[in-house]
């Protein structure tokens, strides 16, 4: 498989991970959670992994539900 460039999102734990995949889910938001990659350091072991064109609008999604993510351009 080829790597693509994507735009991961971190997060401070595990219920936040939850809960922006619920929020995700709930607004159409296209992604999905993955395992953190290994490029990466962070609190917490999951991550979200969008195209990113969809940065935007999950960014949006995480202020409205006030979750704080960090982010990472990536080549997956």
């Amino acid at each position: 498989m080829r790597a693509r460039p994507c735009c991961v999102a971190t997060f401070h734990s595990t219920h936040d991970a939850i809960h922006a995949e619920r929020a995700c889910t709930e607004r159409g938001v296209s992604g999905r959670l993955i395992p953190l990659p290994v490029q990466i350091n962070a609190d917490c072991g999951l991550a979200w992994r969008m195209e990113p064109s969809e940065r935007p609008t999950f960014e949006r999604a995480m202020r409205d539900e006030g979750i704080d993510a960090g982010y990472v351009d990536l080549m997956l």
